[in-house]
């Protein structure tokens, strides 16, 4: 940890994310960079055509004034079978096809074996797939129990509702789409914190918001811009899994991302220690709750309320103060 203004104490964290597709990445990057709680050592950028993401990860720290921050290339690929999603909006606005960004040399796999080294106090927020850091933990035999905590945005552990309408478990991306990366994290040493679509379906960025956002400097711009991209994409997916006509039209995009870093420094939901046995049902990734040890579960400490609207005025209120700070005059 490290002291910064007013007697806080900053938590050094590394940040891994599929930045780019949900426009909900930008804002956790763009939160975590206002909060003085959290001190970035790094940024892992995983997904598909990661090396394009990782230069719009770069773009925005520039744009918060944190172009000290490394980013790193992360994986582009599941671990198991298949591919990471790609939707063709990603960056639109924000970043120039030919725009290039200083990235550091090192791949995703070595900045977590190197940043555990360096760090005895490092916290790792996991807001996309976990097919770079699992890759860590294959490479790396006993880096996972390195880190002072992993706190990864999925699961879909008990019932995941919004707008009356409950949720099914493929909503999860992060974990679904890579089982065999997810169930190696899951299963490793870490000390991990579960943040899963149960609570983060319960708050999201309005069409007011964005307005708000849109007018406060480049950095503003930029968020706005990005979910606007990604707002009709969202509402068509959710449109899709059964809510239909409920969906609220103000909502711009789900908070899944921003909350799970929230959740790093501030008490905006509370917790259960329960038992997660990850595990396949109907070609899903589950993450079963149980009810006590079982020889395929592991203990995590898992969300399972949040004070929605706390969280959404704490994210308002820094999020303009800081775009607007890092407005050019």
């Amino acid at each position: 940890m490290t002291q910064v203004k007013d007697h806080i104490v900053a938590k050094k964290v590394l940040i891994d994310t599929d930045i780019g597709t949900d426009a909900d990445d930008a804002i956790a990057l763009s939160l975590a960079m206002a909060s003085p709680e959290l001190e970035i050592v790094g940024v892992i950028v995983t997904g598909k055509q990661a090396r394009y993401r990782s230069q719009l990860a770069k773009k925005l720290l520039v744009l918060g004034g944190f172009s000290h921050v490394p980013v790193f290339v992360g994986a582009d690929s599941p671990v198991g079978d298949g591919e990471l999603y790609w939707f063709g909006h990603e960056g639109q606005g924000v970043i120039d096809d030919d725009e290039t960004q200083e990235l550091d040399n090192r791949s995703g796999i070595e900045a977590y074996r190197d940043l555990a080294h360096k760090h005895d106090d490092l916290e790792v927020i996991a807001i996309g797939s976990m097919s770079t850091l699992a890759r860590a933990i294959d490479a790396y035999p006993g880096v996972a129990e390195k880190f002072v905590k992993v706190t990864i945005m999925g699961g879909h552990v008990r019932t995941a509702i919004y707008a009356d309408t409950t949720i099914g478990p493929g909503i999860d991306y992060n974990l679904c789409i890579d089982p065999i990366a997810s169930t190696t994290v899951l299963e490793s040493d870490a000390n991990i914190t579960l943040i899963p679509c149960d609570v983060t379906l319960q708050t999201w960025l309005t069409t007011t918001d964005v307005d708000l956002l849109a007018g406060a400097g480049p950095l503003g711009q930029a968020l706005a811009t990005s979910v606007q991209a990604w707002a009709p994409i969202q509402r068509a997916i959710f449109t899709g899994v059964g809510v239909g006509e409920n969906y609220d039209p103000t909502n711009a995009d789900f908070l899944h991302d921003p909350l799970t870093v929230a959740t790093t420094f501030t008490d905006v939901c509370g917790y259960e220690e329960i038992w997660i046995e990850p595990t396949m049902v109907d070609g899903i990734f589950r993450t079963m709750e149980r009810p006590s040890e079982t020889p395929g579960s592991t203990p995590v400490r898992c969300a399972i309320t949040v004070n929605a609207a706390d969280f959404h005025g704490m994210l308002m209120e820094r999020l303009l103060a800081f775009a607007n700070e890092n407005t050019p005059i």
